[in-house]
């Protein structure tokens, strides 16, 4: 898997963790897993089949990433839509404005966490990232 592999990857878990907004998740939690992790799984409503998709995965490792550096899974969220501000900046220096971090910082925050996510991609799902 390239970077432009990862990306998509990226791309599929922000789509996938937006529209658990639209089901009423969103409104405390940063994602469904977090809600189970936080509610130790004593929540009602919704329902279904757990999803074991990739996308599960990346949520793992951004909600592990944030226990780590909260910064860095925040700016991963912001760059992908996932966490979105009032102004709803569209370039890395408009969010990085938004958070109140310099822009330099933001993309050192961005770059570690792709490799993070990266990283335990190939340690959990055997998927290797040429990063």
């Amino acid at each position: 898997m390239n970077r432009r592999d990862l990306d998509q990857l990226l791309e599929l878990w922000a789509r996938w963790a937006i529209a658990g907004y639209s089901y009423g998740y969103g409104s405390s939690f940063a994602s469904i897993l977090e809600m189970m992790m936080v509610t130790h799984c004593q929540f009602s409503g919704g329902g279904g089949a757990p999803n074991d998709a990739v996308e599960t995965s990346v949520e793992g490792a951004v909600a592990l990433l944030k226990i780590q550096d909260e910064l860095s899974a925040g700016v991963l969220r912001v760059e992908y839509g996932v966490k979105r501000f009032r102004s709803n900046p569209q370039t890395q220096l408009g969010k990085s404005a938004a958070m109140g971090i310099p822009l330099i910082r933001y993309r050192r925050k961005l770059e570690k966490a792709r490799r993070f996510v990266a990283e335990y991609l190939a340690k959990r799902l055997g998927i290797l990232c040429e990063y």
